[in-house]
């Protein structure tokens, strides 16, 4: 999809004179395709927006050198301190990642397996042990890495950092353990390698071989338009009779009671033997055919969930691939929800719609993310980190007036100093060298009003011990009024 960017090229300090004077009749228009071939020197960096600005001084992406991207947002928060966090209203990119950007499609899709990756993302929240999935928010299932994997499938079309989107989600949530499972990337990659199926754009690090036997009825099912019980039935006998394993197709027919049973001989054969991501994979696709369609089976793989920890996520999916209808209608539409999320429209080609980057995150945070959040999100008690162009997850923020630490760069030289805080001279390299103090001294108004709610506690417990005491002389002169 080509899309129109309106751009100039200009040297790193020219900034903000380019942002406070605002002329666009320096801006030029390119296509998405040819945005790749632009050339970009040392300390340099490509303003853009998309679509002709209409009056808005801050551009909606920059685009700098792979080898100056980390030197280039520490400059950009040490210089223009009053704009951060940057990738909160400006998206920034690395030049290499531009020649991505013609490859996206309209609208994000999942095709006919939206219903598989919301089944594993509900199996995959309520494997937490959440009692009752109809009253937790939609939100809160955007916080699993089956969610930020399929958001990236459905925005990116063909994906291929699989990998590195897991590790940026457990850096984010490194502070939150508690709001997710702790699979690991050898129980989650090889259900994503399943799903993403020909759009899975690099060597698969699972045993792929291991695999293929359920990755064959997955992209049999992808191509079937109404799957009836008898087609399950007959696909579980397939696959039982492959594997030498006839319980399977036990687990399909015949009533509810001897399906359980045959499940938990299943399980019993296979915990007998070598674990594999196979071994999740069969055991999730055998739960799924005790009742079709269901995907939260917390009873019948609750004995299995610490040896074979995936198998809740695989019997998920398969209830999307199985009756997707049923699982995005149940827990009152808990699935329907999580569809319009993965399926909304993309904001790479407009202004971020997150509070900040992963990038820039983790440069105040040390990489730990640990730390509070001194910026202000759009909501209150939430900020919306973009672990990944386009995949955006919310995580709990804290009250906080901390300070935000940057690390020092390296520059040599002169910078204009045109506004933003920087209109006298050496003041930037002030900036740099000035401890987080001064930082907080720009916004006085949360600290004060900290200030004033921890005077109004006090003062009030202060009362309160008051009105006890005054309550408590008040009854010992009742009480020796009657006495006399």
């Amino acid at each position: 999809m080509s899309k129109i960017a309106f751009t100039i090229t200009i040297n790193r300090e020219d900034l903000p004179e380019v942002i406070t004077v605002g002329d666009h009749r320096l801006l030029n228009p390119v296509a998405t395709s040819e945005l790749a071939h632009s050339h970009i020197g040392p300390k340099q960096l490509i303003v853009g927006y998309w679509g002709e600005p209409e009056g808005d001084p801050f551009p909606d992406f920059l685009a700098v050198r792979d080898d100056e991207y980390a030197d280039a947002q520490a400059w950009m928060s040490a210089y223009m301190v009053a704009f951060a966090p940057i990738s909160q209203w400006c998206r920034v990119w690395r030049a290499s990642e531009l020649a991505h950007l013609n490859r996206i499609g309209d609208t994000p899709t999942l095709g006919r397996r939206m219903g598989a990756w919301v089944g594993a993302i509900i199996a995959e929240y309520g494997s937490q042990g959440t009692p009752n999935l109809k009253e937790v928010s939609g939100a809160a299932a955007l916080t699993t890495p089956t969610y930020s994997a399929a958001r990236a499938l459905a925005v990116w079309g063909d994906f291929d950092r699989f990998d590195d989107l897991l590790k940026r989600h457990e850096a984010t949530m490194t502070r939150h353990r508690d709001v997710g499972r702790p699979l690991t990337t050898e129980h989650l990659l090889p259900l994503w390698y399943v799903l993403a199926g020909a759009r899975w754009q690099t060597k698969p690090s699972v045993d792929s071989r291991a695999l293929d036997p359920i990755k064959q009825i997955i992209d049999y099912l992808d191509h079937e338009t109404e799957i009836g019980q008898d087609q399950i039935a007959d696909l579980a006998k397939r696959l039982g009779s492959q594997l030498g394993l006839p319980e399977i197709h036990r687990c399909a027919v015949g009533p509810q009671g001897s399906r359980v049973e045959a499940l938990d001989l299943l399980g019993g054969r296979l915990m007998s033997g070598p674990r594999s991501a196979a071994t999740n994979a069969i055991m999730g696709f055998s739960a799924s055919l005790i009742d079709p369609g269901t995907p939260v089976l917390p009873e019948l793989l609750r004995r299995y969930s610490q040896v074979l920890p995936a198998a809740a996520l695989w019997a998920g999916a398969f209830a999307g691939m199985w009756f997707p209808v049923r699982v995005l209608s149940e827990h009152a539409g808990f699935g329907r929800l999580i569809a319009k999320e993965l399926l909304a429209q993309s904001d790479l080609f407009t202004k971020p719609a997150a509070d900040i980057s992963f990038d820039e995150l983790s440069r105040w945070t040390g990489r730990g993310f640990e730390g509070r959040f001194p910026f202000r999100g759009l909501m209150l008690r939430s900020i919306f980190v973009e672990i990944f162009p386009g995949v955006t997850i919310p995580i709990p923020s804290s009250r906080s007036d901390a300070l935000r630490q940057e690390a020092p760069i390296s520059s040599n030289a002169a910078v204009k100093q045109q506004a933003l805080n920087l209109d006298s001279p050496g003041a930037a390299e002030r900036a740099i060298r000035k401890s987080g103090r001064e930082v907080a001294e720009q916004t006085p108004t949360m600290r004060s009003l900290l200030l004033r709610m921890d005077k109004l506690e006090k003062g009030l417990e202060d009362l309160m011990r008051k009105g006890s005491k005054s309550s408590s002389r008040t009854s010992a002169s009742r009480a020796e009024k009657s006495g006399s």
